[in-house]
């Protein structure tokens, strides 16, 4: 951060212990922790979209490296990652979306609501979700999904994330969604609902 002196910070509130630091910088100029594959530490509903059928013969072979994590996504945000890497897919005979990699994980509104439960107790903290991967999942489950997103976290703009100023995210209670389905989340703030119009999501390939 250009300074010499030693910085001291928990990794659950790493981003509001240096908010004097980072507070004047974009989002865009962050180099922030993550995890890949997020949600994939539980994989167990068969095989996902798109896969070969053969997995399912040899499911224990598959799980193996389909599940890069070994810990919940509150676990990971608790360590301080900050980017969330989601792939999701609508299941046949699964409500809602699903997490998958490979396999079919848990349902994408579980990781919504761990994600919200650490907001709620990090107030300053900022939390990338990217939605990287979508299979068979159409616009208006798309559409669905991101309102889910802002249920959980109360304000959104369409906002290029070399825009957005982490000020503005630490102390505004916002959530920002890029035009790649990249959702930038922030605590929830009932005060500030409604404030910004809903961004359509765009149709993936």
């Amino acid at each position: 951060m250009g300074s010499n002196h030693e910085m001291r910070f928990s990794t659950e509130s790493w981003m509001g212990d240096l908010s004097a630091s980072i507070s004047g910088r974009t989002l865009h100029e962050l180099r922030v922790p993550g995890s890949h594959n997020s949600g994939s530490d539980v994989l167990r509903d068969g095989v996902a979209p798109g896969e070969p059928l053969v997995y399912a013969a040899v499911p224990c072979i598959i799980r193996g490296w389909s599940e890069c994590q070994v810990e919940c996504v509150l676990e990971h945000l608790r360590a301080g990652c900050r980017y969330i890497d989601l792939r999701t897919a609508a299941v046949k005979g699964k409500p809602g979306l699903r997490i998958v990699h490979g396999l079919v994980g848990g349902p994408v509104l579980d990781v919504l609501e761990q994600v919200s439960a650490f907001l709620a107790a990090s107030t300053q903290e900022v939390v990338i979700l990217d939605f990287q991967h979508f299979y068979e999942v159409s616009q208006a489950q798309q559409a669905a999904l991101l309102g889910q997103c802002l249920e959980l976290f109360s304000a959104a703009g369409c906002i290029p994330p070399e825009k957005v100023y982490m000020r503005m995210l630490m102390h505004n209670a916002q959530c920002t969604c890029t035009c790649t389905c990249t959702c930038t989340v922030h605590a929830s703030h009932p005060k500030r609902r409604q404030q910004h119009p809903t961004p359509s999501p765009k149709p993936q390939p």
